[in-house]
């Protein structure tokens, strides 16, 4: 029979598997917020203006108001009380050298956050539609290129398997949402302004940004899951913050470079 420490912790992760939703969220509200806030400070005066003017729309001041809405939206569309056209908030590769569109899972949504975001990036560039629409399109690509940039929405594995942070049951889909970023204590401002001294990379595809996703997942997340197993602390956050750190700002600067392209 197994130790009685060991039987409990297995209990609790057996509970959290019928209490967590294995459909979870990607980047929590900080994580969202800091890609919207860096992107802002990209955008173009005139960009700016425009962006302003559709957020006016929504009651918001700044785009990291309006950098969750698209979560809280997709539960009124699947409680049939939104009709927004909501894709999928991922674009899941298999875990092998796939790069290819037809390799992608859309998780049983009729459309991938790739063909998500192309859909709403024109909505957004069309000037004979009303400001609500357009901040409908604002919403979206907010939100759905800040989730291709999470690891776990990238790759057909969805960051289900079961784990504990500080002793707390959770999901190493969660840690790699909210507690990576939290288990830096501090300030909302010194993590956005850690993640704004960072330097990289923005070249890429829509597809090519989703690659890098699922290569995190492939090459790092899981042979590390492997290595150190399910109990894992603030040691394990303090590894992998430079990842999400690069993440978040690639996120941001991508957001930006779209915005200005398509209102400019």
């Amino acid at each position: 029979m197994l130790p009685i420490s060991i039987r409990i912790f297995t209990i609790g992760l057996f509970f959290i598997g019928w209490c967590y939703p294995l459909n979870a969220l990607a980047w929590g509200k900080t994580g969202h917020a800091i890609i919207a806030d860096v992107a802002e400070r990209r955008l173009r005066p005139t960009v700016l203006i425009q962006v302003q003017r559709l957020l006016r729309s929504e009651n918001a001041r700044k785009l990291s108001d309006i950098s969750f809405w698209a979560d809280h939206e997709r539960a009124k569309v699947r409680s049939g009380s939104s009709e927004v056209l909501m894709p999928s908030h991922a674009a899941r590769l298999p875990l092998n050298n796939s790069a290819h569109m037809g390799d992608i899972s859309c998780g049983g949504e009729k459309m991938c956050a790739i063909d998500g975001i192309n859909y709403y990036i024109a909505r957004l560039k069309d000037r004979s539609l009303s400001d609500e629409e357009r901040a409908v399109a604002l919403n979206i690509l907010v939100h759905l290129i800040g989730d291709v940039h999470q690891p776990f929405h990238g790759s057909i594995d969805n960051g289900g398997r079961r784990a504990y942070f500080n002793r707390v049951a959770t999901t190493l889909h969660v840690i790699w949402d909210d507690n990576i970023i939290d288990a830096r204590g501090y300030s909302y401002a010194s993590i956005l302004k850690d993640v704004e001294r960072s330097s990289v990379g923005v070249r890429g595809s829509l597809l090519t940004w989703v690659v890098e996703s699922r290569d995190i997942v492939r090459t790092r997340i899981l042979p590390d899951f492997d290595k150190y197993g399910i109990a894992m602390s603030k040691k394990y956050a303090t590894r992998n913050w430079p990842v999400v750190r690069l993440r978040l700002k690639q996120a941001g600067l991508r957001l930006s470079m779209i915005l200005n392209e398509c209102m400019s």
